[in-house]
C-alpha cells in the first residue's frame, strides 16, 4: 500500500474538489469516483457489457492485459468485443478489487487496485490477479471513464506475466 506521506500535496486543489453539485451540497469526488467504481465492478461480475461500456467516455483509451497494447475511441468503446469476452467465462465471473486509491481533484481523478479475476474461463477454472488502474474526468456532472489500463507484473528472469499475489 502506497506511503501516505508520499503523496502529493492536493490542496491548491481543495477549491475545485468542494464545487456544489448545483443542489447546494457540496461535492464529494471521492466517494463518487468510489460508486462509479462499484458500478463497474458490478456490471463486471453480471457481465453486462452495456452497463460498462455506459461508464466509459467515447474517446477512452484503454492499455490492456491482452493485444493490442492500445486502443482508443470506438475500438475501446467495444460493447459486443466485450460480451464476447464475457462470453468466454461459463457461468459466474467474479471481479474483485483490493486496495483500491482514489485521488480526485476537480473534475479529473485517478484510482488504481489490484483486480481479481475468477470463474470457468474456455472449461477451465481460471483465477488471475492484474494492476488496473482508472483516469477519470467529469464532464457535464458526470465521472467518465476516459483511460482504463490493466497490466501483469513481469517476471525478469523468465519474461513470463505474474498474475498471483505471491
Amino acid at each position: 500500500m502506497p506511503d501516505p506521506e508520499m503523496r502529493p500535496d492536493l490542496a491548491p486543489f481543495e477549491t475545485l474538489a468542494a464545487e456544489s453539485d448545483g443542489e447546494g451540497m457540496p461535492r464529494d469526488p471521492e466517494n463518487e469516483i468510489r460508486s462509479l467504481v462499484a458500478a463497474y465492478a458490478a456490471a463486471m461480475r453480471d457481465k453486462n457489457a452495456a452497463a460498462v461500456v455506459a461508464l466509459c467516455d467515447p474517446g477512452l483509451v484503454r492499455f490492456d492485459i491482452a493485444a493490442p497494447l492500445v486502443t482508443a475511441g470506438g475500438e475501446a468503446v467495444d460493447e459486443a468485443g466485450l460480451a464476447e469476452w464475457f462470453a468466454g467465462w461459463e457461468g459466474p465471473l467474479g471481479f474483485d478489487l483490493r486496495d483500491l486509491e482514489v485521488s480526485a481533484a476537480g473534475n479529473i481523478a485517478f484510482c488504481h487496485a489490484l483486480a481479481r479475476f475468477a470463474g470457468n474461463r474456455r472449461g477451465a477454472e481460471t483465477e488471475l490477479w492484474a494492476r488496473w488502474t482508472l483516469g477519470l474526468h467529469r464532464q457535464a456532472g458526470q465521472w467518465r471513464i476516459t483511460h482504463e489500463h490493466c497490466s501483469a507484473a513481469i517476471d525478469p528472469e523468465t519474461g513470463r506475466a505474474q498474475m498471483h499475489l505471491d
